[in-house]
């Protein structure tokens, strides 16, 4: 959040006029309600008297509770005695601007049960082409979520080895692999296929790119569909939909009777709920729980386990990237940095994940070596984004222990 700050109730009225003046109003009031001069009941008279101001959420922080002025209590969107709790507050926040079904653990549940309703009652066995664990792990447990078995392939050479000697109903193919990249075995599968006319296999294109054209460029080499990493769950459901419509996959009857829904619940966010955080490192905390609640389907082991892998593999990548600024390489750095902002994605979308997606923009636009200055700097930004996402990490495990 942006956040304006005012140490009266005049300089407060000041900022929020000039604002509205402008049509840049704020989203937000948060509020002291002992304050010299004008305490915050006059405040919030004050913004009840301006039209242009009535509207906006007031959220008031008091010794004493408020709610019990009737006044007060139509005015404010909440009132918080202090000391004032970090899930508290956020929760307070939510409901003020309206986006707390993001927090809300049993709507995350719910949507992804809603979503999956739809998701065919079809087992399919899908080669998964992927060299990153984590990437493997996390994809390979959604698509058994769905009712799908999975055999997993570590570059497009192996891809086109299992797929001479097995029979399979679909492929989710990684772009930038080591051996043979996504591309290349899409476009020598389609070589392949001229042989034998009426037996295309379909072929889903994964890759944390986000660039424009990228999803034609797929398309072009032979791939039927696209999906941006880091993969969430009802996307994943309605991809695998959308192909078995499209070729008229039969796979097999899921066993299972249908999509299964992690049972675990959210039991990480959860519990961050119920204690307000306090199971959580004081410190600064670079996870974002949403995001995580998204990735993992909730499921707490799994969670875990690549939080393990990451803070193993990263310090690596690390390595690689550093070994790519010295060499002067810009594809290697598109390859590190794009394989670091892959993984980041699970837990992070905003500063550690835009840090990485910075770094890997300098390789494309092909900085080394004439702006090594900017390459090493968004290097050490990287670095730092990392080492508070491994400690975040490392202090989430110890909590569950």
């Amino acid at each position: 959040m942006e956040v304006e700050k005012a140490q009266s109730v005049n300089e407060a009225m000041s900022l929020l006029s000039v604002a509205a003046n402008r049509r840049c109003d704020f989203s937000l009031v948060l509020t002291d309600m002992q304050m010299p001069g004008k305490d915050g009941m006059d405040f919030v008279s004050e913004m009840q008297a301006k039209p242009f101001l009535r509207d906006i959420p007031v959220v008031m922080l008091s010794s004493d509770d408020l709610m019990n002025n009737s006044m007060l209590a139509t005015a404010l969107v909440a009132s918080l005695t202090k000391p004032v709790r970090p899930g508290e507050l956020m929760r307070a926040i939510a409901s003020a601007l309206g986006i707390w079904e993001r927090f809300d653990i049993n709507l995350i549940q719910q949507k992804a049960e809603e979503g999956l309703k739809r998701t065919s009652h079809l087992s399919l066995k899908v080669l998964l082409v992927e060299d990153m664990e984590m990437n493997q792990i996390v994809a390979s447990h959604m698509l058994n979520n769905l009712g799908h078995s999975v055999v997993i392939a570590e570059n497009g050479q192996h891809a086109l080895n299992l797929i001479e000697k097995e029979k399979f109903d679909l492929v989710f193919m990684d772009i930038q692999m080591p051996v043979m990249d996504g591309v290349q075995a899409a476009r020598k599968i389609r070589e392949r296929e001229k042989e034998n006319p009426g037996t295309r296999l379909p072929i889903v294109a994964m890759t944390a790119h986000a660039l424009k054209g990228d999803k034609e460029k797929y398309l072009e080499c032979g791939m039927d569909g696209y999906i941006a990493k880091p993969v969430l769950l009802n996307e994943l459901a309605e991809v695998v939909d959308g192909m078995i419509a499209r070729f008229g996959l039969d796979g097999k009857p899921n066993a299972s009777g249908g999509p299964n829904v992690a049972s675990h619940g959210l039991t990480y966010r959860a519990e961050y709920e119920k204690t307000d955080g306090e199971n959580l490192p004081a410190g600064e905390d670079a996870l974002d729980y949403d995001v995580i609640a998204k990735s993992f389907v909730g499921n707490t082991e799994l969670t875990i386990h690549s939080m393990e892998i990451f803070i193993r593999d990263v310090p690596g990548l690390i390595v690689d990237i550093g070994d790519a600024i010295d060499r002067r390489d810009n594809s290697g750095l598109i390859v590190s940095a794009h394989t670091l902002k892959g993984i980041v994605g699970y837990y992070n979308k905003s500063a550690p994940f835009k840090a990485c997606q910075a770094l890997e923009a300098l390789g494309r636009e092909q900085k080394l070596p004439e702006d090594l200055v900017a390459v090493t700097r968004q290097e050490s930004v990287v670095l730092g984004e990392m080492q508070k996402l491994i400690q975040s990490m490392t202090d989430y495990i110890a909590s569950q222990a």
